[in-house]
């Protein structure tokens, strides 16, 4: 029996010892994850935080070890909610300015893409120009325009005279020289 009551001091002594050493440990982690996250702008955990371990410390003083370390506990708890809000304000921030980051690519993009489609529209009209130039006999067409003085003889464009042939001669420069009728045309003879 003797041994059962030494047991149970020792793990009473021990559950002490352990309460003071995660008492250490929350009231610790507590303050350093209160510094880490004071800059931050994450509402009233930081003050909640900061009020449960001011709580723990009149506790303590007072002698009430349990509600001591109960206060330290919650303090921990508040700051390690302090520190996610701070995550996430940044992680949203960050969000963002991709979000920003990517409408503006997104306008820039169809921006760019109109301009495309603008200018192959243009390059379209262009080429159909060219065709129908080219079909006119513009430059470097292959059919010629049949009214062109250029590309026609002028045997061609000229109109014929009524009743004059093809192979007749001008017409003799003497007056006088007797004149001789042919396929109904008058010519003269030298």
């Amino acid at each position: 029996m003797k041994s059962l009551r030494l047991a149970a001091a020792a793990l009473a002594l021990g559950g002490v010892a352990l309460a003071r050493d995660g008492r250490a440990d929350d009231r610790a982690a507590a303050e350093s994850l209160l510094r880490t996250v004071e800059h931050a702008s994450v509402g009233d955990a930081v003050k909640n935080a900061r009020d449960a371990l001011e709580r723990a410390t009149r506790m303590r003083v007072a002698g009430d070890e349990a509600h001591a370390r109960l206060a330290e506990g919650l303090a921990l708890e508040w700051a390690e909610a302090a520190r996610d809000l701070a995550r996430t304000v940044e992680v949203e921030t960050q969000t963002r300015a991709r979000e920003t980051a990517a409408m503006e690519a997104k306008a820039r993009v169809e921006r760019e893409q109109a301009l495309l489609e603008d200018a192959i529209a243009r390059s379209g009209r262009l080429k159909v120009e060219l065709a129908t130039a080219t079909a006119k006999g513009g430059p470097g067409g292959a059919k010629k325009d049949r009214t062109s003085t250029v590309s026609a003889s002028p045997a061609k464009t000229l109109p014929k005279a009524p009743g004059k042939s093809k192979a007749s001669p001008p017409p003799a420069a003497d007056a006088d020289a007797p004149v001789h009728e042919v396929d109904g045309a008058a010519q003269g003879r030298p």
